[in-house]
């Protein structure tokens, strides 16, 4: 009896070692992602925003010849790209930091202010321009009430990049405590999520491929 007792008792302490070697790692990782992988999103977003002011420049210039409007009609799928790439640097943040970081919920207010000055550009060059881009606001939520099964965010990946010249799409976290986040749920009336705004016309509950496909070929 003895014997089993310890037995049992190495086994746990066993246990209790590589559940804290997972744990230090763990944080050693979570801890070089706080040092190096905030300070990349840092830096990958002041050099969105320089390229935004570039594009406001131009655009200020009011040039609507031939030239321009291919000039702009290139950058603007360049800047969408980056952005769209920006936010995959927040998803890993997210994961590394938690949904819910007050650091990373900072950085998603100031990127959602980014996010809204890029559509009024793009909004600009469309009519300016007369060029054809389905713009795309999303609402999500990341708090309590987050279902896996219904992140329409994955579906809205699957469509950028089966159109990514066509179509530009700005996901907007609802728990971001953002003016400008406020200020478009009350203009559209955002009352739930998922939800998303299609060139200025409402979709709130979650879409599959197939239905959000359909309504964006009839949007085009």
């Amino acid at each position: 009896m003895e014997k089993v007792k310890r037995k049992f008792s190495r086994t746990h302490v066993i246990a209790f070692i590589i559940s804290s070697l997972l744990f230090f790692v763990g944080l050693l990782m979570g801890l070089q992602f706080s040092y190096y992988g905030m300070s990349e999103i840092e830096k990958g977003f002041e050099e969105l925003k320089n390229e935004e002011y570039i594009m406001e420049i131009l655009i200020l210039m009011d040039e609507s010849d031939e030239y321009s409007c291919a000039f702009y009609d290139r950058q603007m799928a360049e800047f969408s790209y980056e952005t769209w790439q920006f936010g995959k640097m927040l998803d890993r943040a997210e994961n590394a930091k938690g949904k819910l970081d007050p650091e990373v919920m900072e950085l998603k207010s100031s990127y959602a202010l980014m996010e809204f000055r890029d559509s009024l550009l793009l909004k600009q060059i469309k009519d300016k321009c007369n060029i054809s881009k389905i713009i795309i606001y999303y609402f999500y939520s990341n708090g309590e009430d987050y279902d896996p099964r219904t992140d329409q965010g994955k579906v809205l990946d699957r469509i950028w990049e089966d159109n990514p010249p066509g179509i530009a799409i700005y996901s907007f976290d609802v728990n971001a405590q953002s003016p400008v986040v406020n200020l478009i749920r009350e203009k559209h009336n955002i009352t739930s999520v998922p939800a998303m705004i299609i060139n200025d016309h409402k979709y709130e509950g979650y879409r599959k491929y197939d239905e959000l496909n359909e309504i964006i070929q009839a949007e085009s």
